[in-house]
């Protein structure tokens, strides 16, 4: 990560840039005496001594600086405002939440073959090993957004049902932020675990950034492979022609598994009609008197009264054959209970709840009756319904003093992913346009780590809320808006 640059530092180098002087700057701006200049130069003054002089910069023109400079003053108010820690907290959160263009940089990967060095691809270096029988992989630190990222493409090429992946991560604060956004391609994989070391374990131990793994190939052969990253742009590895030493550095690594804790839980991966009941149970249990900041693409089904729901799901579950016929109504009705208590519980308790939209998802829904994530087994919403959801979530937004729904501004590209913290319980991690097909490619993570679970509030609450949405008039305008639109659509 780059370092982190006062304001005093980034200005002192936008005039060497410049060419200008501290006393030349202190005369542009009209001051009296230098000394506000250099005091600000020096970093010795408050953070609201800062914006003012900023603000008095501008306004006076005293320097012909591009958007790009300007952004970077500000971005040194900012931690000033904050502070260097939380700042670096909020960057990292950025990454999860609205990750910029993917800037990686190849991973070079050296295997050490027959007494000499070779290199290959980090794609076939990890397919190679994904693509055996019984995989188990062990992963220390590591935490770098191009392996991860390849290793979620590897698991879904190969399609390996027996990966189990344990991966042991010793981070506070930043680190632990910037490793749960980086390890996010695969935390869904069911065979994928990350774990937390707490007191007790030989911290130094885990110190180094090294993968283990062991497979077998189609002839039964065993593969035992040792990788380790002495840099961040470097995977050197190698494989052991038998399992001692291997057996070794594998043993060493797990036999303080007593000292780690999960860093996630995970949701039942049903398929029935009746496990797909007990699934929507779980997230009743989970959601139940909580405070809730949450990010959705668009409306979620537990904000629809489920006498808007009955047509969509009774036509559907027809429609598709969820369910026996002759057990169809029952089963309806056993959903029905569910969803009435789901939606009493967010509009009753007294307890807030905060989401997010983005507003080109909303609007898909206001004109198609299709929600981001929408329940496979039920038919899109008819103009009328949506227009009756949407009006709710207006009236709800107007007059409920504990549920607030926001808008990212329009110049944000927030992540397609699902993120929610349900305050005691976890942030819950889904992938969204899944349609909730629970044997499919839908997956949910529910990430536990108390330091993480906090960061994100804080990042909630005093970034995305105070910098990244649209203001409560605007929000209802918004709402307006997308009922105009449901009212006209064919």
């Amino acid at each position: 990560m780059e370092p982190v640059r006062t304001l005093a530092e980034r200005l002192r180098e936008i005039l060497a840039r410049y060419g200008v002087s501290a006393s030349e700057l202190s005369r542009r701006m009209a001051f009296n005496s230098r000394n506000s200049v250099f005091r600000i130069l020096n970093g010795e003054v408050s953070y609201e001594k800062q914006h003012d002089f900023i603000e008095r910069m501008r306004r006076e023109k005293a320097l012909p600086l591009t958007g790009g400079e300007w952004s970077d003053l500000e971005e040194g108010l900012e931690i000033s405002r904050i502070g260097a820690e939380r700042f670096c907290i909020n960057r990292a959160m950025d990454e999860l939440v609205m990750p910029r263009q993917a800037q990686e940089t190849a991973i070079r990967v050296a295997r050490w073959v027959d007494g000499a060095e070779a290199e290959e691809s980090l794609e076939t270096c990890l397919g190679r090993v994904l693509a055996g029988k019984h995989v188990q992989m062990l992963i220390v630190g590591c935490c770098e957004t191009v392996l991860f990222s390849a290793l979620a493409r590897e698991i879904a090429r190969a399609h390996a049902q027996d990966v189990q992946i344990t991966h042991y991560i010793d981070a506070t604060g930043t680190a632990l932020v910037r490793a749960i956004a980086t390890i996010q391609p695969v935390v869904y994989a069911p065979g994928y675990q990350a774990y937390m070391l707490e007191d007790g374990a030989q911290r130094s131990l885990y110190n180094c950034d090294m993968l283990l793994a062991v497979y077998e190939d189609d002839g039964g052969g065993s593969h035992f492979v040792h990788a380790v990253m002495p840099d961040s742009g470097t995977l050197s590895c190698c494989e052991y022609g038998d399992e001692a030493a291997f057996g070794f550095l594998w043993h060493l690594f797990t036999k303080h598994a007593q000292h780690a804790k999960p860093i996630k839980n995970m949701f039942v991966q049903p398929a029935s009609p009746l496990d797909y009941l007990q699934y929507t149970e779980q997230y009743r249990a989970i959601e139940e008197d909580i405070t809730l900041y949450d990010i959705k693409c668009d409306v979620p089904i537990n904000f629809i009264h489920p006498d808007i729901l009955l047509g969509p799901v009774r036509d559907g579950f027809a429609a598709i054959g969820f369910g026996e016929a002759e057990e169809r109504e029952a089963l309806v009705r056993a959903f029905y209970d569910v969803q009435l208590r789901r939606w009493q519980n967010f509009f009753g308790k007294h307890k807030p709840t905060h989401t997010i939209f983005t507003y080109e998802s909303m609007r898909r829904f206001a004109l198609t009756g299709r929600q981001s994530d929408h329940f496979f087994a039920i038919r899109p919403y008819t103009r009328e319904e949506r227009v009756q959801i949407l009006r709710g979530l207006r009236a709800q937004t107007a007059d409920n003093p504990y549920f607030t729904v926001y808008f990212f501004k329009k110049d944000l590209t927030p992540v397609q992913e699902e993120i929610g913290l349900y305050e005691g319980r976890g942030v819950l991690l889904t992938k969204s346009h899944t349609d909730y097909r629970l044997d499919g490619e839908h997956a949910e993570a529910l990430i536990t780590q108390p330091e993480f679970c906090e960061s994100f509030r804080e990042y909630y609450l005093k970034r995305l809320l105070t910098s990244c949405v649209v203001p409560a008039k605007e929000t209802l305008a918004i709402l307006d808006e997308l009922i105009a639109l449901s009212e006209s659509a064919d």
